[in-house]
């Protein structure tokens, strides 16, 4: 066996002679390189004290072994402690100040180069390709100070500012075939991995200030893993998950060795370092940059309730098509309920709360209805029923495609109703004006009578209303009793309403010792003609 110095021989000379001598147990008697473990200290902790006898004299017997070992480690312990103050100043000689780099690894991006990015480089300078480049540049200036701020605070390179001229142009509206969003190109389940809502009225994954801050996090997380811009880079767009199989698979120790990547991905960090190379040395590649775009002068305005974005647009004195470029993450055509921090140019927000107190738009109110598909339904005439469109059907329940119904599941529709317009709730808050809900937010139950001359009264009981209240939601009632198949609505105040969503192996049985409610109850509030459930479906099992 060779050793690599003094010290090492002697160490195992040690060893060895301690072996022999049976200092260790005998199941722990291996080579002397792998016996001397933690696991060994452990188990052999009590033979040490019935040996230590026997060891000593072996280790003197043996002194000259490892005697010139302990010789040097003396000499250089008695030079460290007598000339540290010499020593310290020699290595402090050797270097300069200005070679000392005090960014973190994070923060520190490279820009190589080689022939993947060379070429890359000529791609961008194509004349189509160029002016593609430079109108992103020009974009980006509404955006970049924000992203630069925030890619600062988490100690992450000023380049990546840059990364969404590749991912979206710059543009917060766009759209991929795989259904990225938004300046990030974000993908659904890292949108709700990082906390970004999403609805038929509005996407945060298009608000340029909660998507850079979700990226940005997802960003620093890939290169403490990878520990390699590289590789984080590439993870972005294809996912570290497959990228660590990649690298597995190819045993690679390096990006620019995998090759069977997708190549979108095979180009995407050298179109990163291709664009980088092109913005920081305009000059070297015959570019001339554009004055970038100011930032958006805005102001935020708070509004809790559903107003229609044409109204608000109106009394900003504004087009519809201009306030949903300040308000990106808006996708339907009515402000969500809840809370909603509206953006809106800082020129026009005192015009817009005198409008809003002196004419106070028409608001709406978002039903939420469940509808249990029966056999032979699809989604057009369930939307067509409802008075809605198949896409928020598909929106509201996560569909990705229209065949994903069957007979049993309970679809989730959310409709909107018209109120009046509500000219005694418009209190100026610190953000703006706060409206509050003037009718609470109800859902819609259908029931339909299972048998001949079922009376109101005993429905009203059922589902804890009056029978007046029962008339004013269904008009075209005359008498006091359905007949067989008639189908009424009932509202219930959502916080009077309690919803639980069936997991495996749940049964009704179990459902009802939980909240309280006897089968027959759960069974006539969800309309069920028998005691069979399935995964996923919403159960009504408490109702106030």
């Amino acid at each position: 066996m060779k050793y690599r110095n003094l010290y090492e021989h002697a160490y195992y000379m040690l060893i060895e002679s301690a072996m022999k001598n049976k200092f260790f147990p005998a199941h722990t008697r291996r080579s002397p390189a792998r016996s001397f473990d933690m696991g060994c200290i452990i188990q052999s902790g009590f033979a040490l004290f019935k040996n230590m006898r026997k060891f000593l004299q072996n280790l003197f017997d043996a002194w000259w072994k490892f005697g010139l070992g302990f010789f040097l480690g003396a000499f250089l312990m008695f030079t460290g402690l007598h000339f540290s103050g010499e020593i310290s100043a020699l290595i402090k000689s050797s270097f300069t100040p200005g070679k000392v780099d005090q960014l973190p690894p994070s923060a520190q991006l490279p820009l190589p180069m080689n022939d993947r990015i060379e070429a890359r480089i000529k791609f961008f300078l194509r004349p189509v390709m160029k002016k593609e480049l430079l109108d992103s540049y020009r974009r980006s200036g509404r955006y970049i100070k924000m992203i630069e701020s925030a890619l600062a605070e988490y100690s992450l390179p000023r380049q990546l500012a840059y990364l969404p001229i590749l991912e979206s142009s710059f543009l917060p509206h766009r759209r991929s075939r795989a259904g990225a969003v938004g300046l990030w190109q974000i993908m659904p389940a890292m949108a709700s991995e990082y906390g970004l809502k999403r609805n038929q009225w509005f996407d945060e994954r298009r608000d340029p200030k909660k998507s850079t801050l979700a990226a940005i996090e997802y960003l620093r997380f890939l290169f403490d893993h990878f520990k390699n811009w590289d590789f984080a880079l590439a993870s972005y767009n294809y996912g570290y998950s497959k990228i660590g199989r990649a690298i597995r698979r190819e045993k690679c120790e390096n990006y620019w060795q995998l090759r069977h990547i997708p190549r979108e991905t095979y180009n995407f960090v050298p179109g990163f370092y291709a664009i980088s190379h092109i913005l920081s040395q305009p000059e070297k590649y015959g570019v001339k940059l554009p004055q970038p775009f100011a930032p958006y002068a805005i102001d935020t305005v708070a509004i809790s309730g559903s107003v229609a974005i044409s109204e608000i647009a109106r009394l900003a004195g504004m087009t519809t098509r201009d306030l949903n470029v300040l308000n990106p993450a808006l996708t339907g055509t009515v402000i969500p309920r809840g809370r909603f921090v509206l953006s809106l140019p800082k020129a026009e927000k005192t015009t817009f709360l005198k409008r809003y107190k002196e004419n106070p738009p028409l608001r709406f109110t978002i039903v939420t209805q469940f509808y249990k598909v029966k056999r032979g339904d699809n989604l057009y005439k369930i939307a067509k029923t409802f008075g809605t469109t198949i896409n928020k059907i598909k929106a509201d329940n996560r569909l990705r495609s229209t065949r994903w119904i069957h007979a049993g599941r309970v679809l989730k529709i959310q409709t909107m109703e018209k109120l009046a317009p509500d000219s005694t709730a418009s209190d100026l808050i610190d953000a703006g004006v706060e409206i509050e809900d003037s009718v609470p937010v109800k859902l819609r139950l259908t029931y339909q009578a299972e048998r001949e001359g079922i009376a109101l009264e005993t429905i009203a009981r059922y589902y804890s209303v009056t029978s007046d209240e029962i008339r004013l939601w269904n008009t075209w009632l005359e008498g006091e009793r359905l007949a067989k198949g008639d189908e009424i609505i009932i509202l219930k105040e959502e916080d009077r309403v309690e919803i639980y969503t069936t997991k495996r192996g749940d049964s009704l049985w179990d459902i009802s010792k939980k909240y309280g409610a006897p089968v027959y109850q759960l069974k006539r509030w969800n309309q069920l003609k028998s005691s069979r459930i399935y995964p996923g479906a919403q159960l009504f099992v408490r109702l106030k």
